[in-house]
């Protein structure tokens, strides 16, 4: 979608127009007006609020994850906004808007040197670029608070729109919102991930209470601990378990695919098992798919670097940085020298820009952090650029965030907020097994003992782990992760990587030595996105972009 002097154009697959009355809406992703089933009937009741109060004040009270642009037909006046989390991504530039950061990057002609360095050396290190940047000065991503409009010359606006952030009181109870959502997606074909860990099992657990149909359904390898004790879980709410298994074929003739998909934004690797699992919900005909991501707003996993003093004035952000933002930076020696003085202060400058979140306590600084900076550039950006099906986010939302950030420090230590949860209104799930070292999340004073030992044990291995990867560099003590075990292997070995690594040297972005072994497997799909962006570019002047909506569509995704 592509917006210009208040015309849009360019709508694509899963993007969607109504007009009624005296606007025209068009969307991507999913609007959700709790008390309204969500898409289009929640954008009708969006438009029916913005004629009573106008577009500023209404937007903020549309939940979901969504880009969304409102055109008043007598007028031609247009404002684009995104949700109130900013987990769904919009672009604008100096006169345009858009979904795609390629499709308006190749609109304003940039090339690989029009590229910020600062911006490039953040997204090797964090597959991200932060505080509303793109790799682009030229473009930037529409924040949270923001609705975008066109002067009378053509040119964007910046608005503010009149919302809290989530420091503010929640305004709806957390268990009233799930109650709500069960009753407003009954008519959705649903699709609810379920994995061993705590969060997932949460939303279940509410989801189920209040009577909502959902498939329950994970991705990996068979023996994985996520797979198998969500095959436990399925069993205890009665529902048909569906795995999708990890498979290589073709691996490397969809790269292009999932830098396309990526957007050029994101590890194009992050995307392979995610697109996979994504095609086979369509196939069964799901129409949205459900995640428990981003609990760490409800637990104490944020500030467990600062751990046992999680009520101190004074943040600690240089620590934050090295445990929790780049704990194991990218090799400064990897990069061309036009790069290295971007990589030399990188630490600097992200200090700077975090000290606009510092609030009166050093977890309150951090759930902000985390919410407006790490979770928009991950979690975030992932389901957006990844969508080949409408997500939800539950967890997300802002409102429901509210009640974490307002919890008493230690009621979010060792899961007792999910744990009283899952006890009241599903007790059959609290006492299966975690993935949390074996933890259940009964609320029963007898399991709470018996966790005890495990649940330490797993903290520690965490805060080795992060202690281990900034002092020597390597990480261990690692989770395995659920994607087949010969992926990165053969990425490694495939002739894409070498080349698009090659490219990268060649075009002064990489050093003349920089190899795809020495700089390990951990950093290869971020410089898979670099690499096809940089031909991606080059490419854009004479010929049409990699992997075009013809392969797209071929390709399911």
């Amino acid at each position: 979608m592509l917006i210009r002097n208040g015309r849009v154009t360019g709508l694509k697959e899963r993007e969607h127009a109504l007009t009624l009355d005296e606007y025209s809406a068009y969307w991507a992703g999913l609007p959700y007006w709790p008390g309204t089933a969500p898409g289009e009937p929640s954008v009708r009741r969006l438009l029916a609020r913005v004629a009573e109060v106008g577009v500023l004040d209404a937007a903020p009270e549309l939940c979901g994850r969504y880009f969304l642009a409102l055109v008043h037909q007598p007028t031609g006046k247009c404002h684009a906004f995104v949700d109130g989390g900013g987990m769904y991504y919009g672009f604008w530039a100096k006169d345009a808007v858009a979904t795609s950061f390629l499709d308006l990057a190749r609109l304003l002609g940039l090339r690989r040197a029009d590229m910020d360095p600062h911006a490039v050396v953040e997204f090797l290190n964090t597959s991200m670029v932060f505080f509303g940047r793109t790799l682009f000065p030229q473009i930037r991503r529409i924040s949270w608070d923001q609705v975008v409009t066109f002067s009378a010359g053509g040119e964007v606006e910046v608005l503010r729109k009149p919302a809290d952030d989530i420091g503010a009181p929640p305004r709806t109870d957390f268990v009233t919102h799930f109650a709500e959502m069960a009753a407003d997606f009954r008519n959705e074909r649903c699709s609810l991930d379920l994995t061993g860990g705590v969060d997932s099992r949460l939303v279940a657990a509410l989801l189920a209470h209040f009577g909502l149909d959902f498939e329950v359904t994970v991705s990996g390898v068979e023996d994985h601990p996520d797979v198998v004790i969500s095959r436990e879980l399925a069993a205890v709410l009665g529902k048909e378990h569906h795995f999708t298994h990890h498979v290589l074929e073709n691996l490397e003739s969809d790269l292009p695919i999932l830098f396309r998909l990526s957007d050029g934004m994101q590890d194009v690797l992050r995307l392979h098992r995610l697109l996979q699992h994504n095609q086979q919900r369509i196939a069964r005909g799901a129409s949205v798919a459900i995640t428990g991501d981003a609990g760490n707003f409800y637990k104490d996993f944020l500030w467990m670097q600062d751990f046992p003093f999680y009520n101190r004035k004074r943040s600690n952000l240089p620590r934050l940085y090295d445990f929790r933002i780049v704990a194991m930076p990218f090799p400064e020696k990897a990069l061309a020298p036009a790069y290295r003085p971007a990589s030399r202060d990188l630490r600097s400058r992200v200090l700077a820009g975090l000290e606009d979140y510092v609030d009166s306590s050093n977890s309150r600084t951090y759930d902000k952090i985390s919410y407006y900076v790490k979770t928009q550039g991950g979690t975030g950006q992932l389901f957006t650029l990844s969508s080949i099906i409408p997500y939800y986010v539950p967890l997300l939302e802002p409102d429901v965030v509210r009640t974490g950030f307002h919890l008493p420090r230690f009621g979010r230590y060792f899961n007792r907020f999910q744990r009283k949860l899952i006890t009241r209104y599903h007790p059959a799930l609290a006492t299966v097994r975690t993935t949390e070292s074996g933890t259940s999340l009964s609320s029963n004073a007898l399991h709470q003992w018996k966790d005890l030992g495990r649940f330490a044990g797993n903290r520690l291995a965490r805060l080795v782990k992060k202690t281990m990867q900034r002092t020597v560099g390597k990480t261990y003590l690692q989770l395995r992760i659920a994607d087949h075990p010969d992926f990165l292997p053969t990425i490694m070995r495939s002739s894409t990587a070498h080349e698009l690594i090659g490219e990268l040297r060649d075009v002064g972005i990489l050093a003349e030595d920089a190899e795809v072994g020495r700089i390990g497997p951990g950093r290869v799909g971020k410089l898979l996105t670099l690499g096809f962006l940089v031909r991606h570019l080059e490419r854009a002047a004479g010929s049409r972009p990699i992997a075009d909506r013809a392969v797209l569509s071929a390709s399911g995704a």
